[in-house]
C-alpha cells in the first residue's frame, strides 16, 4: 500500500462526519503504477453532502468522492459502474460496518445485473451500423477510415462484451483488470488486443470480429 494512503485515511477519519473510508481504483486492486492516482470513496454520516475534490500531495494526485448512505445506495442502482467501487475497494475505516453492508449489497446487485432491454437494443443497433461502415472501409482498404472507425467504436465494443456476459461495464481504468469477468476464448482475447495495438487494417478486422461475436449473442438473448 502506498505510504501516503495511511496518512490520508488518518486525517479523514479524524472528521466526525466521516463514517467510512474506501481506497478505490488501481491501488485498491493492486495494479497501480508509480504514476497512478490515489482514489478515496468517503462515506458521510446522515444526509450530509460534499462535492468531489482533488489535490496534489507529495507529488501524487489524490481524488475524493463523497457519498452519504442514501446517495450510495441510489447510485449503485442507477449507475452500475458505482458497484465496482465497493467490489474492488479496500475498507480503511468502517466503525459502523456500513461499508461492509454496502459491499454485500453491491455483490448482490452485480450478480443480478442484466442490461436493460432498451439499452441492449440501442447497443445492437449502434454496432450493426458500425459493422457496415467497417466492412466498407476494409473493402476499400482505406486505412485512415478503418482506424478511425475502430477507435471510435472501441468503447461500444467493450460495452457489448460486458453486456453479453450480463455484467455492468467497469470504469475505464478497471477494464483490463476485469477482463477476468469475461469468458473469452484465446481468439477473441487476441482480437481485443489487436483492436488497440495492431495496424489500421488489422484493427478493423479485429473490431469486425468482436462486433460479430457480440451481435450474435445480443440477438440470441
Amino acid at each position: 500500500m502506498h505510504p501516503l494512503v495511511a496518512r490520508i485515511a488518518y486525517d479523514l477519519s479524524a472528521d466526525p462526519h466521516v463514517r467510512g473510508i474506501l481506497l478505490t481504483g488501481s491501488h485498491a486492486r493492486s495494479d497501480a503504477t508509480q504514476e497512478s492516482d490515489l482514489d478515496f470513496w468517503v462515506l458521510l454520516g446522515g444526509v450530509l453532502e460534499r462535492p468531489f475534490r482533488s489535490q496534489t500531495l507529495d507529488g501524487k494526485w489524490v481524488e475524493y468522492h463523497y457519498r452519504n448512505l442514501v446517495q450510495a445506495r441510489e447510485l449503485m442502482r442507477k449507475n452500475p459502474v458505482e458497484l465496482y467501487s465497493h467490489l474492488d475497494g479496500k475498507a480503511l475505516y468502517d466503525p459502523d460496518g456500513k461499508l461492509e453492508e454496502l459491499r454485500a449489497e453491491a455483490q448482490a446487485l452485480f450478480a443480478a445485473y442484466r442490461l436493460p432491454a432498451e439499452e441492449r437494443r440501442a447497443l445492437s443497433q449502434w454496432l450493426q451500423s458500425s459493422q457496415r461502415k467497417l466492412e466498407a472501409a476494409l473493402r476499400n482498404k482505406d486505412e485512415f477510415r478503418t482506424a478511425y472507425l475502430a477507435s471510435t467504436n472501441a468503447w461500444r465494443i467493450l460495452e457489448g462484451l460486458w453486456a453479453t456476459h450480463d455484467k455492468p461495464m467497469p470504469p475505464s481504468g478497471a477494464v483490463w483488470a476485469h477482463l477476468r469477468d469475461l469468458h473469452l476464448d484465446e481468439a477473441h482475447k487476441l482480437a481485443l488486443r489487436n483492436l488497440f495495438t495492431a495496424g489500421a487494417l488489422e484493427r478493423g478486422q479485429a473490431a469486425l470480429s468482436l462486433i460479430g461475436w457480440v451481435l450474435e449473442r445480443l440477438e440470441a438473448s
